[in-house]
């Protein structure tokens, strides 16, 4: 999961409260992320790339990065299955 990733055309989002709704404007379905999964999106659109986001969640909460890791592959995952994310 080294690659970059890049934001779909049809996707638009916005924080509310401690959450990050993603809308999909083809198909109007909507997801919200809960409090740690939105953290890792405003940490993963700074860079768009996976390792970086990693790297600057690790050390923004003192941890290594094989503890949070796996959570935030299956994040990836569902965020690139689901056509909101992209490699590019």
């Amino acid at each position: 999961m080294e690659n970059n990733y890049c934001l779909s055309k049809h996707i638009s989002w916005q924080m509310i409260d401690d959450s990050i709704v993603i809308i999909d404007e083809r198909t109007e379905k909507v997801k919200i992320l809960n409090e740690s999964a939105s953290d890792f999106w405003i940490t993963f659109i700074k860079f768009f790339n996976f390792n970086e986001a990693l790297l600057a969640l690790s050390q923004k909460y003192s941890v290594t990065r094989n503890e949070i890791e796996e959570d935030f592959h299956q994040l990836l995952y569902m965020l690139v299955s689901n056509q909101v994310l992209y490699e590019c």
